[in-house]
């Protein structure tokens, strides 16, 4: 291996490690900021699958759920996740942008074009 391909590689592996830690430090801001409401197990799930940066880093079951909320979220039900579970849209968006969904769906026509 050559030296500039091993100096790129670790520096991939810093960007990785910063968004990951980004990522922590979001999750955990947002979850002291929720009133517990009996369920930790969902709010988990929610703020987990919800603050992710691209479709790719999804689960299969956080996928089920984005592709959910990206063919029948309402605009109130985008309010209620971004009210309730102090969800940034962008992060939304965003894994959106890297989903396999088709681009005529409720969601686009809601969030992305901010109708």
């Amino acid at each position: 291996m050559s030296l500039k391909l091993i100096n790129k590689a670790n520096e991939l592996i810093k960007q990785t490690e910063k968004e990951a830690l980004e990522i922590i430090k979001k999750r955990e801001f947002i979850k002291s900021k929720i009133v517990d409401d009996g369920n930790i197990i969902l709010t988990d799930f929610i703020v987990n699958a919800l603050t992710k940066k691209r479709y790719d880093d999804l689960t299969y079951n956080e996928r089920l759920f984005v592709n959910d909320i990206f063919e029948n979220a309402t605009k109130e039900d985008l309010e209620v996740l971004k009210d309730k579970y102090f969800i940034d849209l962008e992060d939304v968006k965003s894994v959106f942008l890297g989903s396999p969904c088709d681009e005529n769906i409720k969601f686009i026509k809601e969030v992305l074009n901010g109708n």
